[in-house]
């Protein structure tokens, strides 16, 4: 014997919440330079992140200040932003742009802009995840005393992140760019991170970055060596709502 049982629909959806995380990082480093001057010095940095689960923005900062003789070899202000639609899907769009000035490159203004996509070879955690990009744009780059460069553009994106220990992970990230206008206009940095979590929201790192440019102002080095180390704060806010 079959029974055929119809229960009246309440019009009620169930309820799923979605988290949309705050951080914030802030670090202050010391700096040793090999290449265009051999000087130690102290970086403030600044990081942001908003992540929920149809998009990402992170914004990081860096200001480098050293006075020597009253000579100011060192006043570089550098901002990265990327944004990711979709960041958990192995294919995702990104909109990426960096922004700043150096007078340790006797760079006056520099900034690249672009759209592209985003590829996650690996995403298990924020600590163990690979990631690479390719963007397409537009960049304008001015040294002193010399014409602007101005011209589309292209850039490759790779952040890495590999765990070693229960405190301890590695990190790193690759920017290019490279103009179209004129081939031998290219550079891009690297750095090499290594994280020691001291405590939930305060860490050690010790960094080794490295920046080529291929054409530089007169006097400047093309290949120059950056060693950071120092303390870096974290705080974390989840919020949740309802859809």
């Amino acid at each position: 014997m079959f029974y055929l049982m119809l229960f009246p629909s309440t019009g009620l959806k169930a309820q799923v919440n979605e988290t949309t995380v705050f951080q914030t990082e802030i670090g202050l480093r010391g700096r040793w330079q090999t290449g265009n001057l051999n000087q130690l010095g102290l970086i403030p940095s600044a990081q942001l992140l908003v992540e929920a689960s149809k998009f990402s923005i992170s914004i990081n900062s860096s200001y480098q200040y050293l006075k020597v003789d009253g000579f100011n070899p060192v006043n570089d202000f550098w901002n990265f932003a990327l944004f990711k639609a979709n960041p958990k899907h192995t294919l995702h769009p990104i909109l990426a742009a960096n922004i700043g000035f150096a007078r340790s490159y006797k760079i006056n203004k520099s900034y690249t802009i672009g759209i592209g996509m985003g590829y996650n070879l690996r995403n298990k955690s924020s600590k163990d995840f690979v990631e690479m990009g390719v963007i397409a744009g537009y960049m304008d780059l001015e040294y002193e005393n010399e014409k602007p460069h101005k011209s589309a553009s292209f850039g490759l994106l790779l952040s890495t992140s590999f765990p070693i220990g229960e405190n301890l992970h590695i990190s790193n990230n690759l920017k290019t760019y490279h103009s179209s206008k004129d081939h031998t206009f290219w550079g891009g940095s690297n750095q090499i991170m290594l994280h020691y979590q001291l405590k939930e929201n305060l860490s050690l790192n010790i960094s080794q970055d490295l920046v080529f440019n291929n054409q530089n102002a007169g006097g400047i080095e093309k290949l120059n060596t950056l060693m950071l180390f120092g303390l870096q704060y974290r705080y974390t806010k989840n919020l949740n709502r309802s859809k």
